[in-house]
């Protein structure tokens, strides 16, 4: 494994955060994720919704 300063705690509190915000809506990681951060997240994306599109009224 890499040496990466992130622990699944703190990336998940981060994710945790941007889909609160419906930022995104897709959540995963590198060739550095653990089964611990993918558990995490799995568990705070219970029940959020995905990042909605602004709909344009130009017809774009």
């Amino acid at each position: 494994m890499g040496l990466y300063d992130e622990t699944a705690e703190s990336m998940s509190s981060q994710f945790a955060e941007f889909m609160t915000e419906g930022l995104v809506n897709i959540v995963g990681g590198c060739c550095g994720t653990t089964d611990k951060l993918v558990c995490r997240c799995a568990e705070q994306a219970k029940g959020k919704r995905p990042h909605q599109p602004m709909k344009r009224s130009n017809g774009l």
